[in-house]
């Protein structure tokens, strides 16, 4: 199987190009996380955000439009993706730095983001994530995790074969009571999800690429999300450390 973290050659060229079409005009997801940054950080000064798998910096260059007294980093694990927004002007005052997620170190931060990430890796790799991520954040802050979470018991692997990735990759859509034990178990409290209500009708409009995601209109009205044939549970889950 491929390496759970993609190839490297694959996320600095033709996922940055895919990536681009979201620099002037934010996903629809993203502008939720925002929102949910703006609702849970009372006071942004002096508070500092880590976004953990920045990939581009798409992320943080509307975040910081939004909350501009934030601090923000951005980590990557590839370094030529680091080195791409190091160079990049849009992103001139964040700071980014080649990161693993799964062996974090340096000072902790007030907020941390991860975004469509987690769901890569494996089940031991996942859990000690989640205790890096919780030595990371600071007392009284509290974490943002965008990813594939089931409201069902239930947790699924699959294995997506692309063109990105003829060999396989191994998807985990893990269930939302697993998750909260293992929030709970690394030390985070208030640990709560709350579904991404996808606002416009997204068109098919390549069958041979599963990259791009498209809607399909439910009976009660909700759009269901789909790469590919791949229905994505997308969940915010936020959690808290104590102060």
């Amino acid at each position: 199987m491929a390496e759970i973290t993609g190839k490297p050659d694959y996320m600095a060229k033709e996922y940055v190009e895919y990536q681009q079409r979201y620099r002037k005009n934010p996903r629809e997801s993203d502008k939720v996380l925002i929102t949910l940054l703006q609702k849970n950080l009372k006071d942004q000064k002096g508070k500092s955000l880590l976004d953990i798998g920045c990939h581009n910096g798409n992320l943080l260059f509307h975040i910081r439009k939004n909350l501009p007294d934030l601090r923000l980093c951005g980590g990557d694990l590839f370094p030529a993706v680091i080195s791409q927004c190091k160079a990049d002007a849009d992103l001139k005052g964040i700071a980014f730095e080649e990161m693993d997620i799964r062996a974090l170190d340096g000072p902790p931060f007030d907020v941390i983001v991860t975004s469509a990430v987690l769901a890569r890796f494996s089940d031991v790799d996942h859990e000690l994530i989640w205790k890096n991520i919780y030595r990371k954040t600071n007392p009284g802050g509290f974490v943002i995790s965008f990813d594939w979470y089931i409201p069902f018991h239930q947790t699924l692997k699959i294995i997506e074969e692309t063109d990105a990735h003829p060999d396989g990759l191994i998807l985990n859509f893990r269930s939302q009571k697993g998750m909260r034990t293992i929030l709970e178990n690394a030390g985070f409290c208030a640990v709560e999800f709350q579904p991404f209500i996808m606002p416009i009708n997204l068109p098919l409009t390549n069958p041979s690429d599963p990259l791009y995601t498209h809607t399909r209109l439910a009976a009660d009205g909700e759009r269901l999300q789909f790469r590919g044939c791949l229905y994505q549970p997308w969940h915010y889950l936020i959690a808290h450390k104590p102060a």
